[in-house]
């Protein structure tokens, strides 16, 4: 094989790898359920409506540390009035849901984490058992 046949091969293969590369990457940011897509940002309500009852629902809950830039005045836990363009930093409660979906021997099985209800993550497991 000639240099020049190398360098073409080679490029083709890089053009083709950087077609698909974008595709694959975006490919588990959905969920086919009912004929209707599922996607990440999704509410908790929706994904049920579409996909029915999981197969398995977890539910915990996270303490972060936020801040918040208020919008005209109120009194924080101390007793002081802070008025509009303070920052306030607190813990915040995150509730995390993780639902499982089995959708049988020929599909495989998806695991969708929620934050405060909005679908931030979607990832596939082996093929599911029913």
């Amino acid at each position: 094989m000639t240099s020049r046949a190398r360098a073409l091969l080679l490029a083709t293969s890089l053009s083709a790898l950087a077609f698909w590369a974008p595709a694959s990457a975006t490919a588990w940011s959905t969920m086919r359920c009912a004929n209707r897509m599922v996607e990440l940002g999704d509410p908790m309500y929706k994904v049920k409506q579409l996909c029915g009852a999981p197969d398995q629902e977890d539910v915990t809950v996270e303490y972060r540390i936020g801040s918040q830039v208020l919008r005209g005045c109120s009194k924080d836990q101390s007793g002081r009035i802070l008025c509009g363009g303070s920052e306030v930093r607190g813990v915040v409660e995150v509730p995390i849901h993780r639902l499982i979906y089995d959708f049988g021997r020929n599909r495989f099985v998806y695991h969708l984490l929620f934050e405060s209800s909005r679908l931030v993550a979607l990832d596939t497991g082996d093929y599911g058992v029913k």
